[in-house]
């Protein structure tokens, strides 16, 4: 768990720190992100987030969660189809355009919830702290389930186009 985290928060604080780029130079504030840019993406892409998601393995299993598994499974398809259907680019470390930051809403909206619905079933007052969270974070949500019924009426209407009368 703290080798996850460690990973997870210092590649936020790179991500905040280059997000930020413009304005701490214009301010003269000297972070990392700003005096090594090409390093920082470098050291997020190539260690800390692969030491992030080896992390996630290794609790995922150790927590043995098929709820929690099962979310990271959804998730993971939610952005593969963002990414087909809507041309998205799933970004580690930067931002831009058409973009979206790669685990993000796992971590808001689909581990939490997996977790929860996960000791719900041991014991049903935890879905309190369900609903707590959905009500605490609703932006994310609301986010993902409008993206998945628009991603699903898409894919729908390719599969199945209308019929054309003969007339």
């Amino acid at each position: 768990m703290a080798t996850w985290s460690l990973a997870h928060g210092l590649r936020g604080a790179v991500w905040h720190q280059l997000h930020d780029a413009d304005a701490d130079e214009l301010t003269h504030l000297r972070t990392f992100g700003v005096a090594h840019p090409l390093l920082a993406r470098r050291l997020v892409t190539h260690a800390l987030f692969p030491l992030e998601l080896a992390a996630l393995a290794a609790l995922l299993w150790r927590v043995d969660s098929a709820l929690a598994v099962a979310f990271l499974l959804i998730a993971a398809l939610l952005d593969l189809l963002r990414r087909r259907v809507w041309r998205l680019r799933i970004r580690v470390v930067t931002w831009g355009p058409m973009s979206r930051h790669a685990m993000h809403e796992y971590y808001v909206v689909f581990y939490p919830a997996g977790f929860l619905a996960a000791a719900t079933l041991r014991d049903p007052t935890v879905a309190l702290l369900l609903v707590g969270h959905c009500l605490v974070f609703p932006r994310s949500l609301i986010v993902m389930v409008r993206d998945a019924r628009s991603l699903a009426g898409q894919l729908a209407r390719s599969a199945f186009p209308p019929l054309r009368s003969a007339a």
